[in-house]
C-alpha cells in the first residue's frame, strides 16, 4: 500500500512538473502575508493564470477568494529623441508605462468575505472647501 502511494505521489509530481515545462506562463509573487497575499501573472495570460491558481490554492487549502484582478502600473519607461534645427536643437520624448497583471487573493476563512462595493449614494450636501490645501495638476502633451 505504501509503495501503491508513493508511485501515485511520484506520478503526480512528474506530471505537475512537465505541465509546468510545458506551459510558458507562470507567477510572481509580489507579496505574501499570513492570509492570503498578491501574485503577478508573467508570460502568456492563460498559463499564467493556471500556475498562479495552483500557488494559491496551496497557500490556501481551504480555499481561496479573490479580492481583486486586473493591471497595476509598476513603473515607466521614457525615450527622449533630440534632433538639431535652425535656432538650436529639439528634445522630444514619450513615456509609456509598464504594466502587469495582478491577483490580490484571500484564503477562505481568514477573514470577512469580500463583498461587492456599495452603489454610490447622491451627495447631501457640498463639502466645504479646506483652507490651505494645496492640489496639483499634471498636464501633459
Amino acid at each position: 500500500m505504501a509503495d501503491m502511494n508513493r508511485t501515485s505521489l511520484l506520478l503526480g509530481l512528474v506530471v505537475m512538473a512537465s505541465t509546468t515545462v510545458a506551459c510558458s506562463g507562470t507567477y510572481r509573487v509580489v507579496k505574501k502575508t499570513g492570509t492570503g497575499g498578491v501574485v503577478a501573472l508573467q508570460g502568456p495570460q492563460e498559463s499564467a493564470h493556471q500556475a498562479a491558481n495552483q500557488y494559491m490554492a496551496s497557500q490556501c487549502p481551504s480555499g481561496v477568494d479573490i479580492l481583486e484582478e486586473g493591471e497595476a502600473v509598476i513603473g515607466a519607461d521614457t525615450a527622449a529623441t533630440t534632433r538639431p534645427g535652425f535656432f538650436g536643437s529639439n528634445t522630444s520624448a514619450s513615456t509609456t508605462e509598464k504594466r502587469e497583471w495582478r491577483i490580490t487573493y484571500q484564503c477562505k476563512g481568514t477573514g470577512p468575505a469580500p463583498t461587492a462595493p456599495a452603489a454610490p449614494t447622491a451627495p447631501t450636501a457640498t463639502p466645504p472647501t479646506p483652507v490651505g490645501q494645496v492640489r496639483t495638476v499634471i498636464i501633459t502633451f
